[in-house]
């Protein structure tokens, strides 16, 4: 009785010829099937012998070929484990020397094993499961970009020693960082075997607040006159920044522009912006030009449309709003204009060139101009306003050739005599009790 993996060698007496009932002639047959075995042998004369008793020849079969399964990954890292199993058995032996059927195996290496029966006989060898061992990285070291301790509107790098793959505790997987938050960070790197290390020193990042951003107020009013000015304040004591580049608490402003403020405080924190405020800037219009446009006559120009104008005689105001000014004082004379923008906001021009006028004292306080006069139209000029005034013209023999009637002759008035052939005349100018005469010539 035997493995199948095992033999018997059954062997006759000496003889001249050998028939065994398997079939075979050798004195010695080698038996590895089960069954029985008997010979029977043939002398020299040719004669048989009796067959010997049988031989009965028992063959167990031999255990089936292990297999091996693994409960974890049979590739894993340094530190780590597997499981090997053998299929079921009598008993177990592993190439380790282990004897049982399952394993536990954290060493890197071939593994495979044989089975025994109950009969003894021993299995073929189950084929080999590699087990291997992955080496970790070292642990990483973290450094900082700047100083870990810093404003909220800033921020740090952390970086971590070189390695394929990164794990940081924030769950970012970059090899450098930007933090901008509290808190203590850590990464943990992973080789090309996606082997982890452990856990890198510990960085503590303190992050300040910011100041509340700053509250403007104006004193004055953010819409003015070129030239003109308002200022603008913040709510905090802390150390204002303005937007100019200023750091004053208050800001003196001359321009169209949009203002902002920060604050920074005692850990050099500083705030964001503060609401914007805009100021405006109204123009104001160019300076009149001023010229004596008649005898009596001040005229102003360069006003915008539909603004006036206001007159100056020496260091007197004047209440006339025209362009024109009817001149009744000798004096130094000026004039401004300006934009109305609102019942509350007008812009003033700068004065204009200033004129002196000296009133006349040699004309009877009329002017009739001009005077030779090529085609006949003539300016009547008073100081005074005239009321009911009538206008005679007569040759210079006496002739009365035109006359007309003016309810009013307040300033300057024309005359039309375009109808009279070119010559000398005599104007009489009547007002009441007051006459004046004056010679003109028509045509040169």
């Amino acid at each position: 009785i035997f493995c199948a993996n095992e033999s018997v060698t059954l062997t006759s007496s000496p003889e001249a010829i050998y028939e065994w009932n398997s079939g075979q002639t050798s004195q010695s047959i080698t038996v590895n099937q089960s069954g029985s075995y008997s010979i029977r042998t043939q002398n020299q004369f040719n004669c048989f012998s009796e067959r010997s008793g049988p031989v009965n020849v028992t063959v167990n079969p031999l255990p089936a070929r292990p297999t091996i399964s693994n409960e974890r990954p049979t590739t894993f890292c340094q530190g780590d484990n597997t499981v090997l199993v053998a299929s079921p058995a009598t008993a177990y032996n592993w190439s380790n020397g282990a004897q049982t059927q399952r394993i536990t195996v954290a060493q890197g290496g071939n593994y495979s094993l044989t089975v025994s029966d109950a009969n003894g006989c021993l299995s073929s060898p189950s084929s080999a499961i590699q087990v291997v061992t992955n080496p970790v990285p070292v642990a990483p070291q973290l450094s900082a970009s700047g100083s870990t301790t810093f404003c909220a509107n800033e921020s740090v790098t952390l970086s971590s020693t070189a390695e394929v793959n990164y794990i940081w505790s924030t769950g970012q997987v970059t090899r450098s960082i930007g933090v901008n938050q509290s808190g203590i960070y850590s990464v943990r790197t992973r080789n090309q075997f996606n082997c982890e290390s452990v856990q890198s020193n510990l960085v503590r990042v303190l992050v300040n607040p910011l100041p509340a951003p700053p509250t403007l107020s104006v004193r004055g009013s953010l819409t003015f006159c070129e030239g003109a000015s308002t200022t603008l304040l913040t709510n905090s004591p802390l150390r204002t920044l303005w937007s100019t580049g200023d750091s004053t608490q208050t800001l003196r402003v001359q321009q169209t522009s949009i203002y902002t403020a920060r604050v920074r405080d005692a850990n050099g924190c500083t705030s964001l912006n503060s609401q914007p405020v805009t100021t405006s800037v109204r123009a104001s219009p160019a300076a009149p030009q001023l010229a004596q446009i008649g005898t009596y006559l001040l005229g102003a120009s360069g006003a915008p449309a539909n603004e006036r104008y206001y007159w100056q005689r020496d260091t007197d105001s004047l209440t006339l709003a025209t362009s024109q000014l009817r001149v009744t004082q000798t004096g130094v004379y000026s004039a401004r204009t300006a934009i109305t923008y609102s019942p509350s906001l007008i812009c003033f021009s700068a004065p204009s060139t200033s004129y002196t006028y000296q009133l006349p004292t040699d004309n009877q306080n009329i002017s009739l101009y001009p005077n030779a006069n090529p085609d006949g139209l003539f300016l009547i000029e008073t100081l005074l306003d005239l009321n009911d005034a009538v206008i005679t013209v007569f040759t210079l023999t006496g002739q009365q050739v035109y006359k007309t009637q003016a309810s009013l002759i307040d300033g300057r008035r024309q005359l039309n005599l375009t109808m009279l052939a070119p010559g000398p005349y005599i104007i009489a100018i009547q007002s009441g009790s007051n006459r004046v005469t004056k010679r003109v010539q028509i045509g040169l």
